[in-house]
This record gives structure tokens, sequence and C-alpha cells, in this order.
């Protein structure tokens, strides 16, 4: 949706752009667990955006630090987050 709103650009096309992400060896593939999916919606009333929800559950979750321009996010005080 970034890409389509102009917000994102990359040199690629998007399916072209995660399938060489993939193959990245430094980056993991994370699923969605049923555990980040019944988590999301019952994380403090932070962030109205559903992916948002999920991806801070999965950091949440997983005890790592979230890497955002988002400001809602960054007022979230149960992960860290950076810049």
């Amino acid at each position: 949706m970034l890409v389509q709103k102009g917000r994102l650009k990359l040199r690629q096309g998007t399916l072209e752009w995660i399938s060489d992400a993939l193959l990245n060896p430094r980056l993991e593939v994370v699923p969605l667990s049923t555990e980040i999916l019944v988590i999301a919606p019952e994380l403090p009333d932070f962030h109205k955006d559903p992916a948002d929800r999920m991806i801070a559950a999965t950091c949440y979750l997983n005890g790592w630090p979230l890497v955002t321009r988002d400001r809602k996010l960054h007022t979230w005080d149960l992960i860290e987050t950076i810049w």
C-alpha cells in the first residue's frame, strides 16, 4: 500500500523486491501466529491500524525493538522503538 500511495519507492516491482528480500540470509520471515493475532487487538489503544497492531504485537511477543517513523508507535512504552 505504501508503494501504491507513493510513500515508498522501490527500484523493482513489489513481488520481485519481496522475493529478493526473502533470499537475504540476514532477514527472517516471521509468520503471524495465533498468539500474535489474538494479542494484537488486545493491545492498549495506541493505534487503530490493524497491520501496525500486528507488527507491534510481533515485536512485543518476541522482545524485539521496532524500527519505525510512526509517531503513534513511539508513544507506546511496552516495546522499544527506534527512529
